[in-house]
């Protein structure tokens, strides 16, 4: 198994994530292994297309001093390229953090991810990261349209009627929604680095909810790692937990 190792020193105890960036090419039709080490704590992904890759990896960290990070792959990768890595504890205080308040004037994280929201649920409006007149108006209709106050104001119940429930074959503008989300987590400067906003949830996609769902399970023991988007795997995305 070809690879290659890193140590780090003075990481406290405790939870933590490793982001990795990475790219694979398979043999044609082969299933190709990366194997991540953390320590004692092994994570292993399928590539069976070539891909470009973000993996955010949540582990416990015992301590020991320095902590060695091991990635390889198994026969059936023709070929792979290790692009950076992050290593650093994640601060989260054991639960889900609490959905943000967005209103007209808004802007940057998550407006983009809410008008991709609101198109799912059929209101034509622009996504452009700016919550403006357009954008008020698309939330008030939908706030009408579900017994909500129509008051324009994003908070926890007009949230968790927005969010659509997504998976590993769903298409649309929700899962647009999650891609924007890993996007806005993309710390390497390359926008073709992790899942691209195309609308679907294939591998790429999958892969990095779990990661990011691995990385909120080491300090919330409740969250699933199950690749599927629902109500609190969104309300940790819009919310910005493990965005560095």
């Amino acid at each position: 198994m070809a690879g290659c190792n890193f140590s780090a020193r003075n990481l406290p105890s405790g939870p933590s994530v490793l982001s990795l960036v990475f790219e694979a090419w398979p043999h044609q039709g082969a299933t190709g292994v990366v194997v991540v080490d953390i320590g004692a704590h092994r994570t292993e992904f399928e590539i069976s297309a070539p891909v470009s890759r973000t993996v955010d990896i949540g582990f416990d960290h015992d301590g020991a001093d320095p902590l060695t990070t091991m990635v390889f792959f198994r026969p059936g990768l023709i070929d792979f390229v290790f692009r950076s890595m992050s290593l650093g504890r994640t601060i989260m205080s054991g639960a889900i953090s609490p959905w943000p308040v967005v209103k007209s004037g808004s802007n940057g994280h998550p407006i983009k991810t809410l008008q991709h929201l609101l198109r799912a649920r059929g209101q034509n409006v622009a996504v452009d990261g700016e919550f403006g007149p357009s954008t008020e108006a698309a939330v008030k209709t939908f706030q009408a349209s579900h017994g909500l106050a129509a008051d324009g104001i994003v908070g926890p119940l007009t949230w968790a009627a927005l969010v659509v429930q997504v998976k590993k074959g769903s298409q649309g503008d929700a899962v647009r929604g999650v891609q924007e989300e890993f996007q806005f987590r993309n710390l390497s400067g390359d926008p073709s680095n992790g899942p691209q906003i195309d609308g679907i949830f294939g591998p790429v996609t999958d892969a990095a909810v779990r990661g990011f769902q691995q990385a909120l399970a080491a300090d919330i023991p409740s969250v699933a790692v199950d690749g599927i988007v629902g109500p609190v795997t969104w309300q940790a995305l819009v919310s910005g937990m493990l965005s560095f």
